[in-house]
């Protein structure tokens, strides 16, 4: 019985095939692995994203009631200073978030 060379396929011929079931095995576990760290790279930049979005949302609050209390000019709301109530002196803005948003 001779076969055609047509239908003489080996494994050298595909990429998807290997020649043992335990190297297959080992690639598949080296493909979950890389899986896994990469959900878990994406998960926490999600994370640091959501951070950074509160922080900035709990910012601008606080600069939206400033202006409210009229603390800053409406005009110019990141001049870098602000006035405290009943004081003549001003406070610069960075110290006055780190002071009140600090978390």
């Amino acid at each position: 019985q001779q076969t055609s060379p047509e239908k003489q396929v080996s494994a050298a011929d595909h990429q998807y095939s290997t020649a043992s079931p335990q190297s297959m095995k080992r690639k598949f576990h080296q493909t979950v692995d890389a899986l896994q760290v990469c959900k878990k790279r994406l998960k926490l930049g999600q994370q640091q994203t959501r951070r950074l979005k509160k922080k900035v949302e709990a910012l601008q609050n606080a600069i939206d009631s400033m202006q409210s209390s009229h603390m800053i000019s409406e005009s110019s709301p990141r001049s870098g200073c602000i006035t405290r109530p009943g004081h003549s002196q001003t406070l610069p803005l960075a110290s006055w978030a780190e002071r009140h948003l600090a978390s």
